[in-house]
């Protein structure tokens, strides 16, 4: 008789991963999948529910700014902030293992007083050619040996099943962090004075490159992503406390709206200002999900995590760099 395992609802009471270790059995193909179908509510459960707003397309949720933490384990996630520029897609139920970067132009439509009998001005739709990114799989995987099992020894494993999104997350946060340090010298930005005469500059510049493409207002919201190491510097200017010595002791400050994101994914000395969102993309066709398998010679069970989840910069007029002086 298959000993039953506690599939978690909503949020585990008591047990962190909602297993009853006790009541596992690794002895049958049904425990097994049990086990795994338990890791795998567990990880649902850390991203919680409605996490997004429905698009017009079929199996397209979008995100503005995601906030998945776990505080009931280890606290945040890693650098979930510099996540949050990146504009989440979901399109776990999509079966088109690309998504197309079409930039349109939202700046060809003309809008004009209407009088009487008048027609609109009809604007074709202006794509400025189109790009695609691929579905990426990430896969990692743990062993737990059977001498842990015959004696219980599973806070090991648990501990470890605790970690893997918080070590995915930093991982992928780091794909990210990498495509900001890849970018070009066509984004960097000269420095001017000092950093908040050139993050000003940097926020005009991004205005006028990108602000008819995606109907701007004059100040919208921006990230400033920067190495932990750098944080005084930067925050002296986020605080806008910065004095000009001159004889009226005039301050200069800030003139945009700044969102800071501490990370260690990107290397010290350089910071990035980007507008968030619209095509700085993080798209997923799969969140993390655990698979068992079973190495008999080796006395292992292996569990297996992948997902598949591509973050692109689609426009790099949305960024600019900054060398810090």
């Amino acid at each position: 008789m298959s000993k039953r395992i506690m599939i978690p609802k909503g949020s585990p009471n008591g047990v962190p991963t909602g297993i009853n270790w006790q009541d596992a059995d690794f002895d049958s193909e049904a425990g097994r999948r049990e086990v795994s179908k338990a890791i795998n509510g567990y990880f649902n459960d850390i991203r919680g529910k409605n996490l997004g707003m429905k698009t017009t397309r079929e199996g397209h949720i979008q995100l503005g700014h995601p906030d998945v933490i776990d505080v009931r384990v280890y606290g945040r996630m890693q650098d979930m902030r510099l996540m949050q520029m990146f504009r989440y897609i979901d399109k776990r139920r999509s079966k088109n293992p690309t998504h197309k970067f079409s930039n349109v132009d939202g700046g060809a439509i003309v809008f004009q007083q209407k009088h009487k009998g008048q027609k609109p001005r009809i604007q074709a739709v202006k794509a400025n050619g189109a790009t695609s990114i691929e579905s990426v799989t990430w896969h990692g995987a743990l062993g737990i040996d059977d001498e842990e099992k015959r004696f219980d020894e599973y806070s090991i494993f648990e501990q470890a099943v605790q970690t893997v999104p918080n070590v995915f997350d930093a991982f992928y946060s780091q794909q990210m962090g990498d495509l900001l340090v890849a970018l070009s010298a066509a984004v960097d930005e000269t420095w001017a004075t000092d950093l908040i005469k050139t993050v000003n500059n940097g926020c005009a510049q991004i205005i006028e490159d990108v602000g008819d493409i995606y109907g701007l207002t004059d100040n919208p919201e921006f990230m400033l992503a920067y190495n932990h190491r750098d944080w005084e510097v930067v925050q002296q200017a986020l605080a806008s406390n910065y004095t000009v010595p001159n004889n009226n002791n005039s301050a200069r400050k800030l003139q945009h709206n700044i969102i800071p994101a501490m990370t260690r994914t990107i290397p010290q000395g350089k910071v990035y200002l980007a507008l968030p969102g619209h095509d700085i993309v993080d798209v997923e066709w799969d969140p993390l999900f655990a698979e068992y398998d079973r190495d008999g010679l080796g006395g292992v069970d292996n569990w297996i995590w992948r997902a598949r989840r591509t973050p692109a910069i689609g426009n790099v007029q949305q960024v600019r760099r900054i060398t810090l002086q």
